[in-house]
């Protein structure tokens, strides 16, 4: 072994070449995991954002149908109050009378409620028109009064029609002497009892459920795909690699050009000389120092996060 010129710059390319290989292997390794973590946030993010505008815009088809079932939903709740009212309310005084109608949307609230209004007005018009044909006295049921006085009422809405009559019978029956109100309800007593409740549709009521269920489950699925976007955005755009790993290049590349490159460039021009041997010796050391050194470093900037 003493007999070899060659076994210093042997065994300083040797070791270096390791060194390298060891240290370089570690922060590839380390750069290409972090690199593909980086990747899986970023398709986790894609993916939600793709989820996210799937459920937004479920959100908004749900709306376009929940917010006229709703108002649907509230002009049912009103018809009695509507019908039974001396003077038909208007839309401003439904509004102070129920304050729920605030959550409403009002221009959809605005046209419906015109709609039904305008059915209750062209009602009370009706039976004011031919009320002097009812006798309360010899009081009859809407359908036979309308086909006694051969009225067409195929153009109105029937069952306005019909409590709007019953509400002018009672109103004409309370105008009546208590004797004649007595003989009424002795001859007549189901003139007494002609406010029956108007009945929603089950069946709207079910789909009125279902569609605020759905509505109230996807709001929800959208306010968590937000949250989790937000959450990725924040991993992302903190995401780092290892510090300093330019530094590390350089120190790596460095000790391999000084330490492996530069002894076996040595050994091929079959330079011994003591003054080069010390040179390449020393070379290594600071090189093997700044490596230690960097990794050190490294640790300690790691355990400060």
């Amino acid at each position: 072994m003493i007999g070899d010129p060659n076994w210093l710059y042997s065994t300083i390319a040797q070791s270096s070449a390791a060194i390298v290989a060891i240290v370089g292997g570690f922060i590839t390794h380390s750069v290409l995991t972090l690199a593909a973590e980086k990747r899986s946030l970023i398709n986790q993010k894609e993916d939600k954002e793709t989820r996210l505008q799937r459920k937004k815009s479920e959100k908004e088809k749900l709306s376009r149908e929940l917010e006229p079932a709703e108002v649907q939903n509230f002009l049912e709740s009103i018809f009695d109050e509507l019908i039974s009212s001396e003077e038909l309310p208007s839309l401003g005084m439904m509004m102070q009378n129920h304050p729920k109608t605030h959550k409403l949307n009002l221009k959809i609230l605005k046209q419906e409620y015109e709609r039904l209004y305008k059915r209750a007005f062209e009602a009370r018009n009706f039976i004011s028109q031919h009320l002097s044909k009812t006798d309360v006295m010899n009081f009859v049921a809407f359908g036979e009064w309308a086909r006694l006085n051969n009225l067409d009422t195929s153009a109105y809405d029937s069952e306005m029609l019909e409590k709007e009559y019953n509400r002018q019978v009672e109103k004409e029956v309370s105008l009546l002497s208590e004797k004649e109100q007595l003989i009424i309800a002795t001859r007549q007593p189901a003139i007494f009892r002609l406010r029956t409740p108007h009945i929603s549709s089950i069946q709207e009521g079910l789909e009125l459920d279902q569609l605020e269920n759905r509505f109230n489950e996807v709001t929800r699925e959208v306010s968590t795909l937000e949250n989790d976007v937000r959450d990725l955005n924040f991993r992302i755009s903190n995401f780092s690699y290892p510090p300093h790993l330019l530094r590390a290049v350089y120190i790596l590349s460095s000790f391999a050009l000084f330490s492996i490159v530069l002894p076996v460039s040595l050994i091929l021009e079959e330079e011994f000389s003591c003054v080069m041997k010390q040179v390449t010796f020393y070379i290594f050391w600071a090189g093997l120092g700044a490596v230690i050194f960097y990794i050190a470093s490294l640790i300690k900037e790691l355990r400060r996060k």
